[in-house]
């Protein structure tokens, strides 16, 4: 005869320790019990770092943001100089995605054409200012935060 197969719909019992009886004449105490990860001292606590590491992350997230950014203005540029149909779909994207980002520069410098083709310079001082924005958003980040006398070794 094969043995018994337990029931899987059957209850069991479970056991459980009962916390103890406090009355009111014992002190009562409170337990503050703090999160995995956010205990001081024991276990793991964030510490520098960790602090460096996300900071280091939050910049390469920052850098490809940026990245972006220069890379659209960069393409519109592009097809500003070689003379792109403005009514084709792609480039109604890229100019309308563009636009608000060289809108502050539009004006500093004249933008001189050849047969249709335009030579933006407001877009590439903008990729300028951007490429030193990036860079000055990210050294801050690193110096606060990544290059910190405990790290160095």
């Amino acid at each position: 005869m094969p043995p018994e197969q337990p029931n899987p719909y059957e209850r069991h019992a479970i056991k459980t320790t009962a916390l103890p009886y406090v009355g009111p004449d014992q002190p009562q105490t409170n337990v503050n019990v703090e999160p995995a990860g956010l205990q001081g001292g024991g276990g793991s606590s964030w510490n520098a770092e960790d602090t460096a590491i996300a900071a280091i992350k939050l910049i390469n997230v920052l850098f490809l943001l940026f990245g972006v950014i220069e890379g659209v203005i960069f393409i519109r540029f592009l097809l500003k100089a070689i003379a792109a149909n403005s009514a084709a779909g792609f480039a109604r994207l890229i100019y309308g995605l563009s636009d608000p980002l060289v809108a502050p520069f539009n004006g500093l410098l004249g933008t001189p054409g050849f047969r249709g083709a335009v030579f933006d310079f407001s877009a590439l001082i903008a990729i300028l200012i951007y490429v030193l924005i990036s860079l000055a958003i990210t050294k801050l980040l690193r110096i606060i935060f990544v290059d910190q006398p405990t790290l160095r070794r």
